[in-house]
């Protein structure tokens, strides 16, 4: 099995995490979520180096992204990411290399500002042909979509972290998705249109194509493909 530095093996990512003291942005944390995983090759608990941090890409189109020691899953901080104009893309990309059949991703996210209307993309795996992304809207429904289809959905309550997994997974000859949020199925083993090894998919985590007046915490993230 390979992994790619980002988002889940979460047998791992449900250990209560160590705590570790708060530094400057650049500094190493020797007892983070992160540090202590060193075999997930992609793991970003946003407590060490600056952004983009593991990730490869740091995208502000319309709002910014900064760390923050206010409120975390693992001391000493988050991300937190805000828009402020229409059709933001605020995100971190992490690309994969080659061609994979299996997506395993896991994050911690918290909404803490949403906007009356529209909806955010916060989750996605895709390249130029197939897309599968969680998408969050005003009204708090956090939904999965696989090539514009959607898949299931369920609430969340802002303020609250969560624990969200998406997995794009391969057996034989299907392909199918499972979102759980929290200990909570929401979708499991949902057949999708077969796409076979998905070449030089990328992972990206955030506030894509979104309006103004949103504000979301992530951390502990984690992102495995085979």
């Amino acid at each position: 099995m390979k992994y790619l530095p980002l988002l889940l093996l979460c047998v791992a990512c449900d250990v209560p995490p160590s705590e570790a003291d708060a530094g400057d942005a650049g500094t190493t944390v020797t007892n983070t979520f992160c540090f202590g995983r060193p075999k997930l090759e992609f793991c970003e608990d946003f407590d060490g180096a600056p952004l983009p941090g593991a990730f490869a890409t740091a995208h502000n189109l319309g709002g910014q992204a900064r760390l923050d020691d206010s409120a975390f899953t693992t001391m000493p901080r988050s991300v937190v990411m805000q828009t402020t104009e229409e059709n933001a893309v605020v995100t971190l990309s992490a690309p994969g290399t080659d061609a994979r059949q299996t997506f395993k991703t896991f994050v911690q996210l918290r909404v803490d500002e949403k906007p009356t209307t529209g909806a955010a993309e916060v989750l996605s795996i895709g390249n130029g042909a197939h897309h599968y992304s969680l998408w969050l809207d005003a009204n708090e429904a956090l939904s999965v979509v696989a090539d514009g289809q959607a898949l299931g959905e369920t609430t969340l309550s802002s303020g609250n972290w969560n624990s969200v997994r998406l997995d794009v997974l391969h057996d034989g000859g299907t392909r199918y998705i499972n979102f759980t949020v929290g200990s909570t199925p929401v979708v499991s083993r949902e057949p999708i249109p077969d796409a076979g090894a998905l070449p030089s998919a990328t992972f990206t985590l955030g506030l894509a194509d979104a309006g103004a007046g949103w504000q979301a915490r992530f951390d502990t993230v984690t992102f495995i493909y085979e």
